[in-house]
């Protein structure tokens, strides 16, 4: 079993969430404070994305207070990696979902794919600029995702070398240094 901790990068401020948590004496004012987590929603909603295949066990979050009386989040997340190997199949469909999400997925197709002992490198872009050739309708950020076969994990990467991002997911397991 694996466990992924995710916090709040710093004191919680704004209101962004729905948790409330029990700060001060029972019957002040500030007895109960809603807690903001947008951010650290979004961090778990993209590792999540990143890591489709993965089985979750168990959920668990909390509230601290830091220095100062900030408050932080904690969410732990354990889980196993599933036990089968990825077929380049579902590999693609993994990378169009994440691409396009639920919606859309007739609008961009894989134009090229690196295999690698890891698993793969996809390449993509809409389906109009394949078709026409016509600039206009490329699409911006498109950069190559690489799916590990065996862990069935997603890695983006950015505008450097691809051989780069290959050869830094080879020896570290990441794409990001």
């Amino acid at each position: 079993m694996h466990v992924k901790l995710f916090t709040s990068k710093g004191p919680l401020t704004g209101f962004h969430g729905n948790v409330s948590v029990k700060r001060g004496k029972r019957g002040s004012p500030d007895f109960i404070t809603m807690v903001p987590i947008r951010s650290l929603e979004q961090e778990i909603e993209y590792w999540l994305a990143q890591n489709p295949a993965i089985e979750i066990h168990e959920i668990r979050q909390s509230v601290a207070s830091g220095w100062f009386g900030r408050l932080q989040c904690v969410v732990t997340i354990w889980y196993d990696l599933p036990k089968v190997m990825l077929t380049r199949e579902a590999a693609e469909k993994l990378v169009l979902e994440q691409v396009t999400g639920p919606l859309n997925r007739d609008t961009i197709c894989i134009t090229e794919v690196l295999e690698r002992p890891f698993g793969w490198v996809f390449y993509y872009n809409s389906k109009r600029f394949v078709q026409t050739g016509d600039d206009k309708h490329a699409m911006c950020g498109n950069y190559p995702i690489l799916v590990d076969r065996h862990n069935c994990t997603l890695h983006s990467t950015g505008l450097g070398k691809i051989e780069d991002y290959i050869e830094r997911y080879e020896k570290t397991g990441q794409t990001s240094g």
